[in-house]
């Protein structure tokens, strides 16, 4: 960490605006493997309506193969230095990274157990993932539209005459 890190006002916009930035490659990753977990997840759901083969095997290979990449994704999330004014944010993010580990387990268990019935519970986790993407997308806007009132004003600032 250099001298200029060392000096940010942990409360400080700027600290909120480096906290977004650094935040950009979870989310980004996270949303990829998630598009690809609901993608597999709508297939193994056609597939259990058309009685079709090996269906808990797929689930969990299907668990198996995203859990591992939420479950670091979540300790990257952790791991960041959090000011206040983005911990809504955060603590929404962290539900909504657990939410998409849960259904990973649910269809890892449905491949141990063979309870086809459990995906409907996956499905659930995933309703409730939706929730705080949302709420998470609600708090970033509101984050992000608060730095840019701040820059705006600071720029006004700048720009007035000197007496």
């Amino acid at each position: 960490m250099d001298s200029d890190e060392r000096a940010i006002d942990p409360g400080s916009p700027r600290a909120a605006a480096e906290y977004l930035i650094r935040l950009r490659p979870i989310v980004g990753d996270a949303t990829g493997v998630r598009r690809a977990l609901l993608h597999s997840f709508r297939e193994l759901a056609d597939d259990v309506r058309r009685g079709g083969p090996m269906i808990a095997e797929r689930a969990a290979a299907i668990g198996a193969e995203r859990i591992g990449v939420f479950r670091a994704l979540r300790d990257q999330l952790d791991g960041l230095a959090t000011p206040s004014s983005c911990s809504a944010a955060h603590m929404t993010l962290g539900r909504w990274l657990n939410r998409l580990i849960d259904c990973c387990e649910v269809l890892r268990t449905v491949g141990t157990t063979g309870d086809v019935a459990e995906l409907g519970r996956a499905r659930s986790l995933l309703a409730e993932a939706q929730e705080y993407a949302r709420g998470f997308n609600d708090e970033h806007t509101a984050l992000v539209d608060e730095i840019r009132d701040l820059v705006d004003d600071a720029t006004r600032r700048m720009r007035l005459p000197l007496r």
